[in-house]
C-alpha cells in the first residue's frame, strides 16, 4: 500500500497544530491531503473514518476542534505504525541526528554556565557584557553545551536589541546541526524572532530548506512571508511557485517576489519584469540590484543607453529637471554598480557631467578617465 497520503495529511494536521486550528479552513494543502483519503474510504472503514474525521475538521463551524485534530492524529499514529515493516540486512546505516557532528554537544557543570545563563535569565543592566565577553571570542566548550545554544535561540527574543543583534551574529556561525533547534517552536505567524530564525536558517542552509521557505510563505505572517519569498532565490525551480505568487500577492510582497524572479532564468520571468519595471522604473529597479543574471544585466543595459537618449530630450536649463536627472542617475549608479560591463562604463561615461559626484562615488571614474564639465 502507498502510505505517502497518510504521510501528507499527517503533516499538513501537524502544520496545523503549529499555525492554529482557526486558519484549517483555508488551508488548501490539508483540503487536498483529505480528499486523497477519499479514494482509500471504500478499502478500509478506518480509511473512511479517517476522510470523514478530516472532512469534519475542514467544514465544521465548531468552535474548539482541538480534540477532533488531537483524534484525528492519534488515529493517523496507530494506522501508520500497524502498517510499518521491520527490516533485516547487512547495509546499516547510520541515523543523522541534531549531535551527528563531533563536539555539537557539551555538557560542562553548571557552576561553569551559571553566570551566562543568569545573564540570559535576567533583565537588569550588565548582562551583555556578560554573554558578550562569554561568547564573542567562540568558546567551543560553552558555545557547544546544548542549553547554551537553547538559551542563544532564546535570546533573539530579549528585551536589550544588542543581545539579539548579538545572537543573531553567533547563530550564523554555527552549522546545519543548529536548524533543528531554530525550527523547534518555530511560528510563521511570529514576529521578530521567527524572522530571526528564518534569517539564520537562511544564511546557514541556503537552498537545502527550499521547502520549509514554502511552508513559511503558505503559512506565515506579512513579515516572516516576506523573508520567506526573498529565500526562494536559491532554486531555479521555484520560477513556477513564484509565477504563481506573483499573480496572488499584493503591495510589499508583489515586489519581493519580482525581487526574487530577478534570480531566475526563464523568459516568462523576462516578460514580466519587463510590465513591472516600466510602471515605475526608479522604484522597482531596486529590485534587481543584488542578482547577477545576465538578462538583468543585458536588461539594465539596454534601459541605460534608452536614458541615455532621452535626455536629449529633457530640459536641462530647469533647476527642478536638473535635480530629477541627478537623482535618477543616482539610482543607476546604485542599482548597477556590480553589472559594470564593459558597455555600460561607455554609457556612464556620456552620463558622467550630468552627475558626477555620483558616477565617481558609485562607479569608480575619476578626474583623470573623464575631464570634468559642468552643466548650466
Amino acid at each position: 500500500m502507498n502510505l505517502e497520503p497518510l504521510y501528507e495529511l499527517k503533516n499538513r494536521l501537524e502544520n496545523v497544530s503549529i499555525v492554529g486550528i482557526n486558519l484549517v479552513k483555508d488551508d488548501f494543502r490539508l483540503q487536498r491531503a483529505v480528499d486523497q483519503m477519499k479514494g482509500y474510504a471504500s478499502a478500509a472503514k478506518v480509511f473512511k473514518q479517517i476522510y470523514e474525521m478530516g472532512q469534519k475538521l475542514i467544514e465544521d463551524d465548531e468552535e474548539d476542534k482541538c480534540d477532533l485534530l488531537l483524534d484525528l492524529l492519534a488515529l493517523l499514529d496507530a494506522v501508520l505504525c500497524t502498517q510499518a515493516t521491520t527490516y533485516s540486512g547487512d547495509n546499516l546505516q547510520k541515523i543523522e541526528t541534531t549531535a551527528g557532528k563531533e563536539n555539537f554537544y557539551q555538557e560542562l557543570h553548571y557552576s561553569e554556565l551559571s553566570e551566562l545563563i543568569a545573564a540570559f535569565k535576567g533583565t537588569g543592566g550588565g548582562r551583555f557584557r556578560v554573554i558578550d565577553s562569554t561568547l564573542r571570542w567562540d568558546n567551543p566548550e560553552i558555545v557547544n553545551d546544548f542549553r547554551v545554544k537553547k538559551f542563544m535561540i532564546n535570546g533573539l527574543n530579549d528585551s536589550y536589541s544588542g543581545i539579539i543583534d548579538l545572537m543573531i551574529k553567533m547563530l550564523k556561525k554555527q552549522g546545519k546541526e543548529i536548524v533543528p533547534l531554530l525550527k523547534e517552536g518555530f511560528n510563521p505567524q511570529g514576529k521578530k524572532e521567527m524572522i530571526a530564525r528564518l534569517e539564520i536558517i537562511e544564511d546557514i542552509c541556503k537552498g537545502d530548506e527550499n521547502e520549509f521557505y514554502k511552508y513559511c510563505v503558505e503559512n506565515g505572517g506579512k513579515e516572516v512571508k516576506e523573508v520567506a519569498i526573498g529565500a526562494l532565490v536559491y532554486d531555479q525551480d521555484n520560477v513556477d511557485y513564484l509565477l504563481d505568487l506573483m499573480k496572488k500577492e499584493r503591495g510589499k510582497l508583489k515586489n519581493k517576489v519580482f525581487e526574487s524572479l530577478a534570480y531566475m532564468d526563464d523568459e516568462r520571468v523576462k516578460k514580466e519584469w519587463d510590465k513591472f519595471f516600466r510602471k515605475k522604473p526608479f522604484e522597482n529597479m531596486e529590485y534587481m540590484a543584488r542578482t547577477e543574471q545576465q538578462w538583468v544585466k543585458n536588461y539594465l543595459e539596454n534601459y541605460v543607453e534608452e536614458y541615455v537618449e532621452g535626455l536629449k530630450n529633457r530640459d536641462l536649463s530647469d533647476k527642478k529637471e536638473k535635480y530629477n536627472v541627478q537623482r535618477e542617475i543616482s539610482i543607476l549608479c546604485s542599482c548597477t554598480k556590480n553589472k559594470l560591463t564593459d558597455k555600460m562604463v561607455k554609457l556612464y561615461k556620456k552620463l558622467y557631467r550630468y552627475n558626477e559626484y555620483e558616477i565617481e562615488r558609485r562607479v569608480g571614474f575619476c578626474q583623470e578617465e573623464q575631464p570634468r564639465q559642468r552643466t548650466a
